[in-house]
């Protein structure tokens, strides 16, 4: 298990499994990296015989219903799927969670009252680093608890890195100046944390025997680039 989704969330698993016991529908948001989805999987295996259906990618409806009903999308119509869809509600499913959600129209609306009357609670998680950004969900929000899942604060930051460090074995001479430096490229981003970290570990960004971050930081932007 990766222990490092205890470090700093300790309030957000706290505060969503207290949601769940009370069977509330619930939003999970936040900026991209801040371990939203690292969240949810803990959740789920802490529930492992609660049969919780998890659609990974649920940017629209049909996808979702796809990956709830681990069907190929691109063999069935939504006709098709909604019906398969309807049969296998029947589970009596506690929860039913649906990550990677950008946008919900009427469409998807609709399938989501459906939900609330067969009392199917429902745990979103969408991402947005303003609470702005959660518009596109429309009315869902209105029927939903929301839980924001910010970037670490200097303190959480520091024990992510401390972390890293001492199970990568990280060949670090100043620890703060690199925490320091971590922090100020990441900006308290756990995912950037752990891939600076990641790639402090080659040696190509030693210097002098100094670690460049800054170079490092610049790999790992370029690579983002490329793979959007």
């Amino acid at each position: 298990m990766d222990l490092s989704i205890f470090i700093g969330r300790k309030n957000e698993l706290k505060q969503i499994n207290r949601l769940m016991q009370r069977k509330r529908n619930i939003i999970i948001w936040g900026a991209k990296g801040v371990g939203k989805t690292t969240i949810i999987h803990k959740i789920l295996t802490d529930r492992k015989g609660a049969a919780i259906p998890y659609a990974s990618d649920s940017h629209t409806l049909k996808t979702a219903m796809g990956d709830l009903l681990q069907r190929d999308v691109q063999l069935y119509n939504m006709l098709t799927l909604r019906k398969q869809f309807y049969k296998f509600l029947k589970g009596k499913f506690p929860y039913i969670v649906f990550d990677h959600v950008v946008s919900v129209g009427p469409r998807y609306f609709s399938f989501f009252e459906y939900l609330l009357t067969q009392d199917v609670p429902f745990i979103f998680l969408s991402r947005g680093s303003q609470r702005e950004d959660l518009h596109p969900l429309g009315f869902l929000t209105l029927y939903a608890e929301l839980v924001e899942i910010s970037d670490f604060q200097r303190s959480d930051a520091d024990n992510l890195v401390s972390y890293y460090v001492r199970t990568l074995n990280l060949a670090v001479q100043n620890k703060q100046g690199f925490s320091d430096e971590v922090f100020r490229l990441s900006a308290g981003n756990p995912a950037i944390i752990q891939q600076l970290c990641n790639l402090s570990k080659d040696v190509k960004y030693l210097q002098g025997g100094t670690l460049n971050l800054g170079l490092a930081d610049l790999d790992r932007r370029i690579e983002e680039i490329i793979s959007k």
